[in-house]
């Protein structure tokens, strides 16, 4: 049988992993289904970032309903992924590899558009740069478009899909040594995780740099509204820091140990042990409803209360900035800024 037997594990493991996966898809499930009518309440809903943080919660619902949902079928009965299957092993493979690039690239400009906020808020700007419903729809189909363009290429023959050597699941052949493939996965490891990344790392780095060496000359009359738009701003940068950092956690096991299977020709996992990248990695579905929660106070106040069948109830800190912007009306401030 080759190879592809010598990394088979014991049918109790692939039962065992199938539980994990049912409880990472209820999780997955319960936690950004139930963050989707948060971000669309008024409180919400016109963010900046609110749109990028709906298709993350969208993506990772799609990922747990009709991605997890197969393979776990597999594994709760024990069997492995056959090489045969091409249908479901290719579906498997492909709506992984589609929402993670959609999470990372997501995640991207989410960073991108934190640092815009914070380095555009001025005296003559205090709200900062506004995103038109119009560039958010643009900016999701960019997001979509861009991940399929990516990870379509092996259903057509470019690399392909093909089972885990443990038979746990299906990815990009990641071992192949034709150059064809290889060149794939160069393409797919250069746009889908270090060209994503160094943009949110030269994001953060210019947003700190810029905060430690600002200082913001503001008078009396713009005082307030200016200081509450900078900690506004403050606080969607590290709700997005805490999302990248989780995302890049959940991923990062899957990418080494890929990267260095594409490097050696071969898996350098076996075992019980190359299920754990493979766990994290699909973990990642939990995470940013528990940031989101964590993180942003005024998510808290929506989700309590819509648990509590009070959705319409408005978050006191939006009571104070509206009461706030009415009461500056008609100062100079106001008047020069209208």
């Amino acid at each position: 049988m080759g190879a592809f037997n010598e990394y088979h594990l014991d049918k109790s493991v692939y039962v065992a992993y199938g539980t994990v996966m049912f409880f990472i898809l209820c999780l997955g499930l319960a936690g950004n289904l139930l963050s989707i009518p948060v971000l669309l309440h008024r409180d919400h809903r016109k963010k900046s970032v609110t749109s990028l943080m709906l298709n993350m919660c969208v993506v990772d619902v799609l990922l747990c309903s009709v991605g997890y949902s197969v393979s776990i079928s597999y594994n709760l009965v024990g069997k492995e992924m056959e090489k045969d299957d091409h249908l479901r092993c290719g579906w498997i493979a492909f709506i992984n590899c589609f929402t993670g690039i959609v999470g990372i690239i997501t995640l991207t400009l989410m960073s991108y558009i934190s640092y815009a906020g914070i380095t555009t808020i001025s005296v003559a700007n205090a709200q900062g740069n506004k995103i038109t419903l119009k560039n958010k729809i643009m900016l999701v189909a960019f997001v979509w478009i861009f991940s399929l363009v990516l990870s379509i290429p092996p259903a057509f023959g470019w690399n392909s899909f093909v089972p885990f050597e443990n038979g746990i699941s299906c990815h990009p052949d990641w071992v192949s040594q034709d150059p064809a493939d290889r060149s794939y996965i160069i393409l797919l490891v250069i746009f889908g995780f270090f060209l994503p990344a160094a943009i949110i790392f030269v994001c953060y780095s210019k947003t700190y740099c810029f905060i430690k060496g600002s200082s913001f000359p503001i008078n009396d009359s713009n005082q307030a509204i200016l200081k509450r738009q900078v900690e506004t701003q403050k606080k969607m940068l590290r709700m997005t820091v805490a999302a990248v950092t989780v995302f890049f956690l959940s991923w990062a096991p899957y990418c080494i140990v890929s990267l260095m299977a594409t490097a050696k020709g071969r898996p350098v996992l076996s075992g019980a042990a190359s299920l754990f990248p493979e766990l994290t990695a699909k973990s990642s579905v939990v995470f940013n409803p528990m940031v989101y929660t964590f993180m942003n106070s005024k998510f808290r106040f929506t989700l309590k209360n819509m648990l509590r069948l009070n959705y319409n109830a408005v978050s006191p800190v939006s009571t104070l900035v509206m009461e706030n912007s009415s009461s500056n009306v008609g100062t100079p401030a106001a008047t020069t800024n209208s």
